[in-house]
């Protein structure tokens, strides 16, 4: 799938048994089972220098995604090498593969909430550990599993310690794979059970690598590489946090989505549906929502030398008995040249929509559904994907090697002065005033990252907005500031 270039710490970034409770993924995942042992394993074997040997797989966010098959024709350079591809018969067509990361990270917080809360200044620390399997038992079929801890120490901040913080001992993924190859680089593929789901840049449907939870999904998904193009489907629920138990699927939140993936000369194309269904509340009580969203990614160069990307989402269906028509859209424009300290500049706006008249039959307010957080609207999260006029420039360079810098910059208006300004955990935290101001205010974030070596990384960052009329008319204003440190180690 295609991805544009975010903000600067995106850049940066690496990016009571639950399975008893899910009647479909255990019904399926033992069919799966059962139709993977009626599977033959591969015999064809690949001819000592009949090609070039294979490139080493870099580290994906979603770490199912990386494949480690052809480590095996590779001469071990690294510590872990071994542990990525364990055979288990003499051809390899039997294998089983471990790695993990680590990742710790300080916060520090002056004015959060624009100094609205009770506790507005914190420090506090978070931790996560993730460590994954990969079994390959056959041409066919694989089972995946991956655990996690998250941690925090104590929180003061509004909302104290957060589910997106905080998932003691839980299962991150767990899925079987029923594999069909088709033709050399062209398979097709059906999942099921606990899968890190993602769409294109990320901006509607993300794992959340941001928080220290994560976020993941249980169902079924369908999924093709046919060369010409790539399509992904899934129908399931939502996994919620519960912070110090284990996760159930919540079957109250529904999603299904279908994305198609192709290429355009050197442009990539993405369409894609989501559908969502959610009780919500409204009133005084709670009502279903349905809502649907259409959409296209369209991302690539420009003649001039420049990359451009252009997302654009309509969002239509019931909320109760009133009509959802809402929106989300997006635009980037961005420059690298060939000089040796890798310059990289950026302008974007983002857009989603906001309710023209909260007292209607129509609600406009968009549905941010499953972003990727603190990546498009800044780091300190005091805007989120609703109700947004989001202006950005962004720029970065390498003045040694490993070392990148990144300044970004952001103005934030309301996209409807009569709707609610919305955070990144996707609440409202300020409603608005009839013939207020729609300017929320803006945002310099300056991050540098250090790769220290293939596994190990360092970023300390730094934020600060400036509240604007919208901010001072509704409540406490006051200047927020954020600084972040982070070391990550992946294996």
């Amino acid at each position: 799938m295609a991805h544009t270039q975010p903000s600067a710490f995106t850049r940066f970034s690496e990016h009571e048994s639950a399975m008893l409770r899910r009647p479909l993924t255990l019904t399926f995942a033992i069919a799966l089972l059962g139709l993977a042992l009626l599977g033959s394993r591969s015999v064809a074997a690949q001819e000592a220098g009949s090609s070039p040997p294979p490139e080493r797989p870099s580290t994906d966010v979603r770490r199912f995604e990386e494949d480690w098959s052809q480590a095996r024709h590779f001469a071990a350079s690294d510590f872990w090498d071994p542990a990525k591809f364990v055979p288990l018969d003499s051809d390899g067509d039997y294998a089983l593969g471990f790695g993990g990361d680590l990742r710790l990270r300080g916060e520090v917080w002056s004015a959060y909430g624009f100094g609205s809360a009770a506790e507005n200044d914190d420090v506090y620390g978070l931790s996560r550990v993730r460590l994954h399997a990969n079994a390959q038992l056959s041409e066919y079929f694989r089972l995946f599993v991956e655990g996690k801890s998250a941690l925090a120490t104590e929180r003061l901040l509004a909302g104290q310690t957060l589910s997106r913080d905080v998932d003691a001992l839980d299962l991150q993924n767990l899925f079987a794979d029923l594999i069909l190859p088709l033709w050399t680089d062209a398979e097709l593929r059906l999942r099921i059970g606990f899968q890190e789901l993602s769409m294109g840049s990320e901006r509607l449907l993300s794992p959340d690598d941001w928080s220290n939870s994560r976020r993941t999904f249980d169902g079924l998904s369908f999924n093709g590489d046919l060369e010409v193009l790539r399509f992904e489907l899934f129908c399931g629920y939502l996994v919620p946090v519960t912070k110090y138990g284990l996760n159930k699927t919540d079957t109250e939140d529904t999603l299904c989505s279908a994305a198609v993936n192709t290429e355009l000369g050197k442009h990539s194309l993405l369409g894609f549906w989501l559908w969502r269904e959610q009780e919500v509340p409204l009133a005084s009580e709670r009502v279903k929502e349905v809502r649907q969203t259409f959409g296209l990614e369209l991302a690539g160069p420009l003649p001039s030398g420049f990359d451009a990307f252009l997302m654009g989402a309509a969002q239509v269906g019931k909320r109760g008995d009133v009509d959802v028509r809402a929106g989300h859209f997006a635009a980037e424009l961005s420059l690298r040249t060939e000089h040796e300290l890798h310059p990289h500049l950026a302008a974007g706006v983002e857009f989603a929509s906001g309710d023209l008249d909260p007292l209607d039959d129509t609600a406009q307010t968009a549905d941010a559904l499953f972003p990727t957080s603190r990546h498009f609207l800044g780091l300190v999260g005091a805007v989120g994907r609703q109700n947004v006029v989001a202006l950005r420039l962004s720029s970065a360079l390498e003045p040694l090697e490993g070392l990148v810098l990144g300044l970004d910059g952001f103005v934030f208006h309301l996209a409807r002065p009569l709707d609610a300004l919305y955070d990144d955990d996707l609440g409202a935290v300020r409603l608005p005033q009839r013939g207020g101001a729609s300017y929320v205010g803006s945002e310099l974030d300056a991050v540098a990252r250090y790769q220290m070596d293939r596994h190990a990384s360092f970023i300390a960052a730094y934020a600060h907005v400036f509240a604007g009329d919208f901010v001072a008319q509704t409540g406490v204003s006051g200047d927020v500031d954020f600084a972040m440190f982070q070391y990550s180690y992946v294996w």
